[in-house]
């Protein structure tokens, strides 16, 4: 059974006469009989009864319209869907993206692209990179917002945005009158840091700025998140370094610029090579245009 017998059948249903149903068809009457007949023998009923004046539905002819005429529209729908999805009028995308992200330039993005695109849904998950790294060769999500460099043959890495580090401080440090530090006047001050299995990149990036300013900083605590970082900071109990875009509106906290050589974090979008979906292509376009 193909789509063209639902619909031939339909017309003939619809009209109770071969003749104006053959027309609204555009086909001859002959092989329009011919496709019923076929229909029929292949359900093993009778749809139709017939005679040299009319043309009447059987009960289970009268079953099978509604059927057939709900299985078109479907069809036809899906084919809407289809041009739409094609035209980036709708669907969705799986975003993947770490903390840093969400507090950086990511709001920004998404908002740029609903007020392109209002029918597509983003739908976001935060993550830590290996997760997200593992999500995207799953299939999981679509897109990946990330603070380190991936290099893998199956998936795309750009560059899109770095940030300065920062130095934060309780208001009440001795420290904390300074426009500016140079890291290796913490040599003796506890750290606190995100834990590394949290954001691994990140982690060895701050260890490497202590490390190039001659300075091996002692952790005194490790945190699941940077708000918890800021909290622990406020209470005085040690000093970090994080990105500058998470400095507004802390209550208790100084931040300082660093001296130079200052330390930068980088961040990257990373998605599937070869992924054929036109909404991913034009979000990805849309990125590359603002990183222009």
């Amino acid at each position: 059974m193909e789509l063209r017998h639902l619909r031939y059948f339909i017309a003939v249903a619809e009209e109770l006469h071969y003749g104006r149903a053959a027309k609204r068809l555009h086909i001859a009457q002959p092989p329009l009989s011919q496709q019923i007949q076929q229909l029929e023998e292949e359900l093993g009923v009778q749809l139709l009864k017939r005679n040299n004046r009319q043309v009447e539905l059987t009960y289970t002819g009268k079953v099978f319209y509604e059927h057939a005429k709900s299985i078109l529209e479907q069809v036809d729908e899906a084919v809407r869907a289809t041009h739409r999805a094609h035209r980036c009028e709708i669907g969705w995308i799986e975003i993947g993206y770490c903390e840093l992200a969400i507090n950086m330039f990511l709001p920004t993005l998404l908002k740029r692209f609903k007020t392109s695109y209002p029918n597509i849904d983003l739908v976001l998950h935060e993550m830590s990179p290996d997760q997200q790294i593992t999500s995207l060769h799953k299939k999981r999500i679509d897109i990946a917002f990330i603070s380190q460099p991936i290099t893998d043959p199956h998936l795309e890495c750009k560059k899109i945005a770095n940030e300065k580090l920062v130095v934060a401080l309780s208001e009440h440090h001795p420290l904390s009158s300074k426009k500016r530090i140079n890291l290796n006047l913490l040599v003796n001050e506890p750290i606190i840091l995100l834990e590394q299995s949290k954001n691994p990149y990140f982690h060895d990036q701050i260890i490497h700025a202590f490390h190039a300013a001659g300075v091996y900083p002692k952790i005194s605590q490790y945190t699941s998140s940077f708000q918890a970082v800021l909290h622990l900071v406020s209470a005085n109990l040690g000093i970090s370094l994080i990105p500058a875009s998470l400095q507004s509106n802390q209550r208790g906290i100084i931040f300082l610029n660093i001296c130079e050589p200052v330390p930068f974090i980088d961040f990257y979008v990373t998605w599937r090579k070869h992924d054929d979906s036109q909404l991913i292509q034009q979000f990805i376009e849309m990125i590359e245009e603002d990183c222009i």
